[in-house]
């Protein structure tokens, strides 16, 4: 599919873009139903305390496009939560610097 994509015109591919962003858009406004499992930060609760309780430490997720830091107590141990956010508002980034870490926009 990717490869169909490249042998689009320059203006087809941007109005394709568009697209999926209005699209993305739209669904990331409405109301959702599934989201009464997820915790305010997007993703869901109980899916990251089980990942940290197998041993992570520090869990990176895109694909919720609003960049936070959120710190979980599992077991007694702080562990840690970023998300990226969305870069056509902006970049977003994380940098790891001597076991800290750094959430960062430009």
């Amino acid at each position: 599919m990717e490869a169909v994509f490249t042998w689009l015109p320059g203006w087809a591919e941007d109005l394709m873009a568009k697209f999926y962003r209005w699209l993305s858009g739209r669904k990331t406004r409405r109301p959702k139903a599934w989201a009464l499992h997820l915790g305010e930060h997007g993703l869901c609760d109980e899916r990251l305390r089980a990942e940290f309780r197998r041993g992570a430490d520090v869990i990176v997720c895109g694909h919720v496009h609003v960049p936070q830091r959120v710190v979980f107590q599992v077991d007694g141990r702080e562990t840690l939560l970023y998300t990226l956010g969305d870069w056509s508002d902006g970049e977003s980034f994380l940098v790891e610097e001597d076991g800290r870490w750094q959430l960062g926009t430009g």
